[in-house]
């Protein structure tokens, strides 16, 4: 399992990939991606972990060191449509899906077999809108989970925590019409991690 790993995501309109946290330093064999394409969707997507409906053409590849891809290794995807952003993430991992966190909780979700994207729309103008959405799967509930963390962490990096929006907004998406969903391999050696992020509650004005 991807224990003590933390993974970001930053979307402007480009994404910095999931690097896990326990690399201090950037080496020539760590996978650097400066940036995604989100494709269009090739037509309506059901959110329940498979990636038949999905177009892969698009993707970045995530890994410490190419010696254990096929233990630890991440493909990140995102597609849009009118409705929000589609996003799956498809791990290697020989033991998939096992995080003991209970409930929405932001802290500890993060500790093991999770996914944080951090997301910023419209950066730099007055609607921008920054969230770090943890997914991961609960073993001991088994069921998934999508929780938002509403602006940054208080420091130099992150700036200030949106208190106001998670008042207004939630922290979740399931009001919005937010979905989650997980599916292990066949061969249990990895899972994929899907999602779909409503534009009425990524962006603060609604819109697409």
């Amino acid at each position: 399992m991807l224990n003590n790993s933390k993974f970001f995501t930053a979307l402007t309109c480009a994404l910095l990939l999931p690097v896990a946290a326990q690399a201090q330093e950037a080496s020539s064999s760590m996978s650097l991606n400066p940036q995604i394409i989100a494709v269009p969707a090739p037509g309506p997507v059901t959110v329940d972990g498979k990636t038949n409906d999905w177009d892969l053409s698009a993707g970045n590849w995530s890994y410490n060191t190419p010696t254990v891809v096929e233990n630890f290794s991440v493909w990140t995807h995102l597609m849009w449509d009118s409705k929000g952003i589609y996003f799956v993430a498809r791990y290697a991992d020989k033991t998939p899906m096992q995080n003991a966190t209970r409930g929405r909780d932001f802290g500890k979700s993060w500790t093991s077999d999770a996914y944080q994207a951090r997301i910023i729309m419209d950066d730099k103008t007055p609607d921008e809108h920054q969230m770090h959405i943890n997914l991961f799967y609960s073993t001991p509930e088994k069921k998934p989970y999508l929780i938002v963390h509403h602006g940054g962490f208080g420091d130099a990096q992150t700036g200030p925590e949106r208190v106001d929006l998670k008042a207004k907004l939630g922290e979740t998406m399931d009001n919005a019409g937010g979905q989650i969903a997980t599916q292990p391999w066949q061969d249990n050696k990895g899972y994929n991690i899907e999602a779909f992020w409503p534009w009425s509650y990524l962006r603060l004005s609604g819109q697409p």
